[in-house]
């Protein structure tokens, strides 16, 4: 598969690239974004370069891709990130986050959306889950908004940091999932 380009009406999803190991460990370092996260350390740049130099080296050419990680870009300015990983035949498992100073204005959710277009479009996903934590209130309403529906309460099941953390877990079905018009 080539290069994934996904361009919404405010923000363009690019693939991470090693240039992005400069802004990325401020993003997940931020203390409002790394609450949500289940990373247990921030990498720092340096070991972030690594492992994106690591995996552009190691990717399995001809095979099927199964993890796209996708920088959320307004006006070319990297403000977060969208993932699609491909777990298991054909489901795929959503993640994502964004910079604090973008947050209120739908552009994670605008995001949400097109990599769910694209799971369920060019990939042929039949679903797509996100788990979040159930006091995120914002990356729940991100999630419903998407069309993804509440599949259940999770107690205890996520170990962040330490200590046993609940989740709510969302998910969307291929014939669920609604086009929007202007693409139909």
């Amino acid at each position: 598969m080539s290069t994934v380009h996904l361009t919404g009406p405010r923000v363009v999803l690019r693939e991470l690239n090693i240039d992005d190991a400069e802004w990325l460990p401020g993003l997940i370092g931020h203390p409002d974004v790394f609450r949500w996260l289940l990373d247990d350390v921030v990498p720092t740049k340096e070991q972030l370069h690594e492992i994106l130099q690591h995996r552009a080296a190691t990717a399995p050419d001809g095979q099927p891709r199964r993890k796209f990680e996708l920088v959320v870009t307004v006006d070319g300015a990297p403000i977060g990130f969208c993932d699609l990983e491909v777990v298991k035949r054909q489901r795929g498992e959503l993640g994502y986050g964004l910079h604090p100073a973008y947050w209120g204005r739908g552009l994670i959710g605008e995001a949400v959306r097109l990599v769910l277009d694209f799971g369920f479009g060019t990939l042929g996903l039949h679903r797509i889950h996100a788990t979040t934590r159930p006091d995120n209130m914002a990356s729940r309403r991100v999630l419903e908004r998407a069309g993804m529906r509440l599949e259940g309460h999770h107690r205890e099941d996520t170990l962040v940091r330490g200590e046993w953390e609940d989740s709510v877990h969302y998910a969307l079905l291929a014939r669920d999932h609604v086009i929007p018009a202007s693409e139909c």
